[in-house]
């Protein structure tokens, strides 16, 4: 299940430097096979790992591959998940954007830079 979460960010963000392993410096794309083969260098069998990949990147295309060029989706988020959770995080939503968390419908804060307030200095003075 964490590879598969893995497998997606990596598709999601390829092309970002990652550190793994003392400093190896690698873009994110190759963070799944590296660690599937350090699953395999430290004497285990890479099945779980393999097959993780193997459901993130069937997740990843049913998911943005097959709907961006046929136009239908065949994923769709439950109705029960809809009416659990307080705020719809679905991909129409700010946070799915990038953007803030807020009530449904309010605007966002305008970005004219940071507005913070005078502070207090620390040790009463």
């Amino acid at each position: 299940m964490i590879l598969m979460i893995v497998y997606y960010w990596s598709r999601m963000h390829p092309d970002e430097e990652i550190s793994f392993m003392f400093g190896i410096r690698m873009q994110s794309k190759y963070l799944p096979w590296a660690l599937c083969a350090m699953n395999l260098l430290m004497g285990g069998m890479p099945v779980a790992q393999l097959a993780g990949i193997v459901v993130g990147h069937l997740y990843y295309f049913l998911e943005d591959i097959y709907p961006r060029t046929s136009g239908r989706r065949l994923l769709f988020t439950p109705a029960f998940l809809y009416r659990w959770l307080p705020l719809h995080l679905n991909r129409n939503t700010a946070f799915a954007q990038g953007g803030r968390l807020g009530r449904p419908g309010a605007a966002a804060p305008a970005a004219t830079g940071h507005q913070w307030g005078a502070g207090r200095r620390l040790g009463g003075r």
